[in-house]
């Protein structure tokens, strides 16, 4: 017979003893030594070493040790590649786990990166570390994706900012990484105070921790800070959170004249006329602000690297303060519960100076060649630990933009031309109508608008005078639709080279969205098409793609399985999601370049004054998203240039980098364009698009 196995009072009571110990009062930085273990970047963990970022002492014991109850919270705002989650995040949870239990909830920006997180960095924690490990429960259903139940009882939960999530329950710690990739407002206000609210039971033995790298624009490009330690104003994220701190910056001291300094990009310097970034990036130094000595990041002092020399004397100094020559801070710091810190690019450990200048000189040229600043915004935040300030709107106006029409000729094709887009907004209500923009492009996507009507006569008669007059009406009407391949897919413009010849319309881009019957008569008019093989020529977009989504994406809609849509498609008809955001800072960006070059747009001396308010209808907020500055603006201009640059975007013509080499043939020269044509005499401008033939397949 088998004995039942009972649990025995001397291993409850060990496993529950340290309930009732004192949580330990050392500091983190010391205690990481011998809890943490980090990722070496080849998948090895190996005991953390904070020599290799001298820097992190300050905020680590911040959060935990004798320092920690002077806090109710710390903030560190910086760039990859400082090791800033390690010590930060990680280093706290090693130390949770092993030596001052307390329910701790970590917030990861996604409920998924939370998971993927769990699964790989804090795995590899628990697996590593001897006295992480030994406090894991053994029970294996006390360990999960979502939570982990200590052998004390200590919950450790792993989530996502939903107000769900962050709501009802209470915990000593609460740990957030990647801050500024959370949603500024998930509903219920702010992801930081919500998750605060859930320490406040515990008053000063609580910890609430938030590290990021900045992610949110500026607001106000003119703003001039009262002090260097200020950041600039964003429309939330983690330095929003530092500038309600004490906000310490991380200085230097100049080996040569002693005085301090905090480095940012902005004080390095290179050679700015070289336009190969991997040569510019190779001449990259830092002077010293107060005496100019010259320092190049390896240069040797004293026996060490100048970049390691400096970090391991560095000091973090807080808004109010300074340093002599000795090392000691003077002066009366900001006032503040909450120790917030802000690192810059040059010193961070992991990331040389060299690999700085290089992706910034690129990601420049990049946008003042296509106007596409993204990578630009990315090497900002994520590498120097910046804000960035987008081109904005407002550097334009509708006079400045009609001050610079030209003489390029009437509704013809400038010389340097290589092909035609057409894009088409559907407009409804009592003035009902299609508005129809042509957009000229050459060499480097240079621009010029060639064309710009409305299609508002139908060709139905009335019954009381077949010869009358009667409106389109684009969500009832099938035939209306029909005008467009005549009126627009089949339209070609004179070139203006006293040739004769006349090219196309290559691509036409239409609104999907309307009112009542508009898109179910797009998709009937897309079928239309395809049966006359002319679908190929014909592009259904549609914005509102979500923010961190590409910038256009492929969909077939298929709603047949529900039963609330007045709508029915079956998958069968293609419709480009567009994220306007992003399509219409690249058309902004482009309407903003004043030199001809690549991206610049050209405007005909006949367009009208109001053509230029459109332009202008629209307004960028702080978080990116463009709106119309009021609800009764004309936004159809800004529109169709953004239409025209998704499709520009699906052709990958925003990917050329070689304009001289080997294109498509509707890119090419006149001579050899296969959209220019010679008309014979009397030949109507109106031309009829060969359809596109499929290949029988043989055996």
């Amino acid at each position: 017979m088998i004995e039942p196995r009972y649990a025995r009072a001397e291993s409850i009571l060990k496993d529950t003893i340290a309930l009732l110990l004192p949580p330990s009062r050392m500091a983190l930085s010391e205690s990481a030594k011998e809890v943490l273990y980090v990722n070496n970047g080849g998948g090895n963990m190996i005991p953390f070493d904070l020599t290799l970022t001298p820097y992190m002492k300050g905020p680590m014991d911040c959060a935990i040790g004798p320092e920690a109850r002077k806090y109710s919270s710390v903030i560190f705002a910086g760039p990859a590649r400082t090791g800033k989650t390690a010590a930060n995040i990680m280093g706290s949870l090693a130390h949770i786990i092993s030596r001052a239990p307390g329910d701790t909830l970590f917030v990861h920006m996604t409920q998924k990166k939370a998971q993927e997180w769990r699964k790989t960095e804090l795995e590899r924690l628990l697996r590593a570390s001897p006295e992480v490990r030994a406090a894991l429960s053994p029970r294996p259903r006390d360990n999960n994706v979502s939570e982990i139940i200590l052998r004390n009882g200590t919950l450790i939960k792993i989530a996502h900012p939903s107000p769900a999530e962050l709501a009802s329950s209470t915990f000593k710690n609460v740990l957030m990484t990647d801050y500024d990739r959370m949603p500024a407002d998930n509903g219920e206000g702010a992801v930081f105070d919500q998750a605060a609210k859930r320490t406040q039971t515990y008053g000063s033995s609580s910890l609430v921790l938030a590290e990021s790298s900045p992610g949110f624009d500026i607001t106000d490009p003119t703003f001039v800070p009262a002090s260097p330690h200020e950041a600039p104003p964003v429309a939330g994220g983690i330095l929003a959170l530092y500038n309600q701190g004490d906000r310490r910056l991380y200085y230097w001291q100049c080996p040569d004249c002693g005085e301090w300094h905090s480095p940012t990009f902005a004080d390095l310097l290179w050679d700015t006329e070289e336009r190969d970034p991997a040569k510019a990036s190779k001449t990259v130094e830092l002077p010293c602000p107060h005496c100019g000595t010259v320092f190049q990041e390896n240069q040797m002092i004293k026996g060490e690297p100048f970049k390691r020399y400096v970090n391991n004397r560095g000091i973090w100094v807080p808004e109010g303060c300074q340093l002599d020559q000795n090392g000691v801070m003077t002066g009366d710091r900001r006032e503040s519960t909450i120790a917030s810190f802000w690192q810059h690019g040059p010193s961070a450990t992991f990331q040389t100076w060299r690999q700085l200048v290089f992706k910034y000189a690129t990601a420049k040229k990049v946008s003042d060649e296509t106007g596409d600043f993204e990578a630009l915004r990315v090497t900002v935040n994520v590498d120097q630990g910046r804000p960035f300030t987008p081109p904005r709107s407002a550097d334009r106006d509708p006079a400045g933009l009609a001050a610079r029409r030209e003489d390029i000729g009437v509704k013809v094709v400038p010389d340097w031309a290589r092909f035609l887009l057409a894009s088409i907004d559907v407009q409804g209500g009592k003035n009902r109508r299609w508005v129809v923009q042509v957009q000229a492009f050459g060499k480097g996507l240079r621009s010029a608008i060639i064309d710009r009507f409305e299609i508002v006569r139908s060709r139905r008669g009335r019954e009381d005078d077949p010869k009358g007059f009667v409106r389109v009406h684009p969500g009832v009407y099938a035939e209306d639709w029909d005008l467009l391949i005549e009126k627009v897919m089949y339209k070609s413009y004179l070139i203006d080279d006293g040739s004769g010849r006349q090219m196309g319309i290559y691509r036409t881009s239409c609104d999907s969205n309307g009112e009542d019957g508009v898109t179910d008569q797009a998709y009937q008019f897309w079928r239309r098409l395809k049966k006359m093989g002319l679908h190929h020529k014909f592009f259904l977009v549609k914005g509102g793609a979500r923010k961190g989504s590409p910038m256009v994406t492929k969909t077939f809609p298929d709603n047949t399985s529900r039963n609330d849509r007045k709508v029915k498609v079956s998958g069968d008809v293609p419709v480009y999601l567009l994220q306007s955001d992003k399509l219409k800072d690249i058309a902004s960006a482009s309407l903003n370049r004043l030199d001809v070059g690549p991206r610049h747009v050209s405007f005909p001396e006949w367009l009208p004054e109001s053509f230029f308010s459109e332009l202008m209808s629209e307004e960028r907020d702080a978080s990116g998203h463009w709106d119309k500055i009021s609800p009764s603006a004309s936004n159809e201009g800004f529109d169709l240039v953004a239409y025209n640059w998704a499709v520009l975007h699906m052709l990958k013509a925003d990917k050329i980098v070689e304009w001289d080499s080997k294109l498509p043939a509707y890119m090419a020269d006149f001579d050899s364009n296969a959209e220019v044509f010679k008309p014979t005499e009397g030949e109507e401008e109106v031309r009829e698009i060969k359809p596109r033939r499929r290949r029988r397949r043989t055996t």
